[in-house]
């Protein structure tokens, strides 16, 4: 009888450890508190180092950070307006990394909300951006060796247009003598090239806290809250995976390794 006790109090303190031990990397329970239902919903934390615990969405193959949304003029500063259910979240706070084996992954931090955390590029009639990524990391000009991977180029005549990606160019040339500048675009460019006049749209935003950190949702005006929540579904039903068939498409891409 005595035997069969310990038995079961080896069988419970084996499940314990072990469930302790698996739920390390569970959505939600990583080291860096962002335990929010629109990063647990549509993606998992993994271990990339050096960076350690980082977030990869459910998305399709060849998915790319700040790609469905778009750029608008928002409290004086280029805003991006996702269609992606997390991107309130993952594209104004920490970096993103191109894991040469995970692919896109995202890199949290608790500095201050940004309107965009991507560098950009403006040269010739192009405007580019890239994901800003971590310190260490840094991408060719998308000109060198026709390496236009890593940045989002669009003319600047489509720079403010809703929906970007359908105006993304793959490669972009370089002219010797054109002045090439890193910071945002001015509205008076923007202007210059549209004919529309840019007026900055005024918004608020609502704070959620969390363990660690206090981090700031942008309330849109509600036309814009409406027509950017139509092209949340139709951008979750082409790019999002369901949990099921994001870890059948991993476990079919590791078995053919």
């Amino acid at each position: 009888m005595k035997k069969s006790k310990f038995l079961l109090l080896g069988l419970i303190l084996s499940s314990f450890l072990f469930s302790s031990c698996s739920s390390g990397w569970e959505m939600g329970k990583n080291e860096n508190s962002y335990n929010l239902a629109d990063l647990n919903k549509y993606g998992e934390w993994i271990l990339v180092q050096p960076y350690g615990d980082v977030w990869k969405p459910f998305a399709v193959e060849n998915w790319e950070p700040f790609d469905y949304g778009y750029w608008s003029y928002i409290n004086n500063d280029w805003t991006w307006i996702s269609y992606e259910p997390f991107g309130w979240i993952v594209y104004h706070y920490g970096n993103w990394f191109d894991d040469p084996v995970n692919g896109w992954v995202w890199l949290p931090s608790y500095d201050s909300w940004s309107p965009g955390r991507v560098q950009w590029l403006i040269n010739d009639d192009y405007i580019s951006w890239a994901p800003l990524p971590p310190d260490g990391v840094t991408y060719r000009d998308p000109w060198e060796l026709n390496d236009g991977d890593h940045w989002h180029i669009v003319f600047q005549r489509d720079f403010a247009k809703e929906d970007i990606n359908k105006y993304r160019q793959k490669h972009i040339i370089q002219s010797d003598n054109e002045k090439i500048v890193r910071n945002a675009p001015s509205p008076q460019l923007i202007e210059s090239k549209t004919h529309n006049k840019i007026k900055s749209i005024k918004s608020t935003t609502a704070t959620t806290t969390l363990p660690k950190v206090e981090i700031q949702k942008l309330i849109l005006p509600r036309e814009m809250q409406k027509s950017a929540e139509k092209n949340k579904a139709r951008v979750r039903e082409k790019v999002m995976l369901t949990r099921e068939k994001y870890y059948e498409k991993k476990r079919d891409k590791n078995s053919k390794k």
